[in-house]
């Protein structure tokens, strides 16, 4: 009685299960074809595990390498993180070098034309110079033979001074007696000076007396 009161809920639960059951059916022909066209990549994949095995294991020193720099790597990075400070401390240092340089840089910009045009300038007279350079060293070669002779003539010229020297000190050593002198016959010369009109004014009052004594002469 109990199985037969449970077959009308069984039956329904069959009937309500059955379109699924449908659609399952319904769907295993896309599952089927999807795992066949899932195969050949299966294949692939379970031939490709070998080489991407035996990469892993090639990799796995390097991978050891890594992990044994880390800790250098890491304390490297440690110690340059105040080199890293320092150099953000003086941005704004080397900033405002670079911005107070910028006028500098803007005058010798603003230069340029003038000294190019200087050098533009000079260029003749560098032309003018390099074409003389010929003729200058052809006169300095010429001068060599005259240099020679000078350079042989320096020590009969240093030994002549250098026996002039004697007569130079003594010359030097006269000059004090030489000079007082002088100073002390200023007064006579003054003297003769002051007495040149009297000797002249007598020389010419004498003239008469000479012509006469000259004309007396032959008597």
């Amino acid at each position: 009685s109990g199985v037969s009161s449970a077959l009308p809920l069984l039956l329904s639960g069959v009937s309500s299960a059955l379109p699924l059951l449908s659609g399952v059916s319904s769907a295993l022909p896309l599952l089927l074809s999807g795992v066949s066209s899932a195969l050949p990549l299966l294949s692939g994949v379970s031939s490709a595990l070998p080489l991407l095995l035996s990469g892993v294991s090639s990799a796995l020193p390097l991978l050891s390498g890594v992990s044994s720099a880390l800790p250098l790597l890491l304390s490297g990075v440690s110690s340059a993180l105040p080199l890293l400070s320092g150099v953000s401390s003086a941005l704004p240092l080397l900033l405002s070098g670079v911005s107070s340089a910028l006028p500098l840089l803007s005058g010798v910009s603003s230069a340029l034309p003038l000294l190019l045009s200087g050098v533009s300038s000079a260029l003749p007279l560098l032309s003018g110079v390099s074409s003389a350079l010929p003729l200058l060293l052809s006169g300095v070669s010429s001068a060599l033979p005259l240099l020679s002779g000078v350079s042989s003539a320096l020590p009969l010229l240093l030994s002549g001074v250098s026996s002039a020297l004697p007569l130079l000190s003594g010359v030097s050593s006269a000059l004090p007696l030489l000079l007082s002198g002088v100073s002390s016959a200023l007064p006579l010369l003054s003297g003769v000076s002051s007495a040149l009109p009297l000797l002249l004014s007598g020389v010419s009052s004498a003239l008469p007396l000479l012509s006469g004594v000259s004309s007396a002469l032959p008597l």
